[in-house]
């Protein structure tokens, strides 16, 4: 009888692998089609925070980048200069 009973089990094993290993898979598809879900909506909340914020703070990112570029064009007129300044003769040779 108990060679029976492990003949029946040696020929259903593989189909019981084979339903865990297909009952897995569809788990596992299901679970990251919800990671997939939550970001797309964070994603989508991130998209429209940036879009509200470059709305609202456009004048100040053109005034920003007009005092950046004039900066840029004219460097002495600064506010102030940063490092050290090394004056010398322009015939003076070094050595």
């Amino acid at each position: 009888m108990k060679h029976h009973i492990n003949k029946i089990t040696a020929k259903l094993m593989p189909f019981i692998g084979m339903c865990i290993f297909i009952v897995l898979l569809i788990a596992s598809i299901v679970f990251f089609s919800y990671i997939f879900i939550i970001g797309a909506i964070i994603g989508l909340i991130l998209l429209v925070i940036g879009y509200i914020r470059s709305k609202l703070l456009h004048a100040k990112i053109l005034k920003a980048r007009a005092k950046y570029h004039q900066q840029q064009q004219h460097p002495e007129r600064t506010e102030h200069s940063k490092g050290r300044t090394i004056e010398h003769e322009p015939n003076e040779t070094r050595f």
